[in-house]
Parts: structure tokens; C-alpha cells; sequence
């Protein structure tokens, strides 16, 4: 996705944004498709609003800060709410690559036996541990009779240490 050389001020010449809703719409006529007052941008196979302007393409999120703060963001932005298609300015917020991966919701695909987020199964324990990385380290969250249980420990251990969680 492009960053060069769009402006804060191309941008709002260009597009309107909607802090209370998130949503680009076209300040002028750009194209047959690109009417103004027309919704600008589509999601794409990752669920991010992106938008075409001046044949570059942008996530929706970050044309959002630029929107408002007349810079493009220096860090990663990330969504409060885990909504990749959530653009509210309420909802966007600066995050490190370690704080933006403290907003996961599902577990990764290389631990789906309980399909809940932050468990695994302890075969020697004959039972369900749960751990959270903070910092490159290992918290445990103890063993548990159900996968339940085990992610309600895992659970309040992210409430702890993860400041950009949002369970």
C-alpha cells in the first residue's frame, strides 16, 4: 500500500472523511465511478477498507489519520475494536507491532484443537494449559479440567499485561 507523496491536503481535496462514522466519501467528481458524495473505497481479501486515489492504492485507516492529523501515521494503526473495516476516529489508535498483535480475538490456525485463543492441550497434564507471551516471555495461566477454563485464565492473564487487548 502506498504512503508517497499523498498530502494531507490532496486528500481532502479529494475525499471527505466522517470521524462519527468512519467512512471516505468523494469531495468532487473524480471518475465515472468516483461521483461526488459517493462512498469511496472497497474491502479487500483481508477485510480492510482501501481506497484508489491518484491510481495508488490505501487502507482506509491510515488515509483516516492523515485525514485528521495531517500525517501519515509513523507507527502501525490499530483497530480498537477489531473491525478491520471500522474507521471510526474513536475507534483507530497508534500501536507498535507487539501492541497490535495483543488485539487478537481467534486463534491461529496452528492451534485449533479447542479453537479458543490462548489454550493448548498439555498431554503429559493430561488437561488444558493456558500461556500468554509478554515481551517475548512466557506467562503460564496454570492446567485446567476444560478449555474453558483454561481461556478464562488466559483470559484475565491478557487483561493484566496486555494493554492493547481487547477481551
Amino acid at each position: 500500500m502506498a504512503n508517497a507523496n499523498l498530502t494531507a491536503q490532496r486528500l481532502r481535496e479529494v475525499l471527505d472523511y466522517n470521524a462519527e462514522t468512519g467512512e471516505f466519501t468523494w469531495a468532487i467528481d473524480i471518475s465515472s465511478t468516483g461521483r461526488r458524495g459517493g462512498v469511496a473505497g472497497c474491502h479487500n481479501k483481508a477485510g480492510y477498507v482501501v481506497v484508489r486515489l491518484d491510481k495508488k492504492l490505501y487502507l482506509a485507516h491510515r488515509l483516516a489519520v492523515l485525514h485528521v492529523t495531517g500525517e501519515f501515521p509513523a507507527a502501525l494503526v490499530d483497530h480498537r475494536d477489531t473491525n478491520k473495516s471500522n474507521n471510526r476516529w474513536a475507534n483507530l489508535r497508534p500501536a507498535t507491532k507487539g501492541q497490535n498483535a495483543q488485539n487478537k480475538i481467534l486463534a491461529q490456525k496452528n492451534n485449533q484443537a479447542s479453537g479458543l485463543l490462548g489454550i493448548y492441550w498439555a498431554p503429559q497434564q493430561n488437561k488444558w494449559g493456558a500461556k500468554l507471551v509478554v515481551d517475548g516471555k512466557q506467562l503460564h495461566g496454570g492446567f485446567h479440567e476444560t478449555p474453558e477454563a483454561a481461556h478464562q485464565a488466559y483470559i484475565l492473564l491478557k487483561r493484566e499485561h496486555h494493554t492493547h487487548g481487547t477481551l
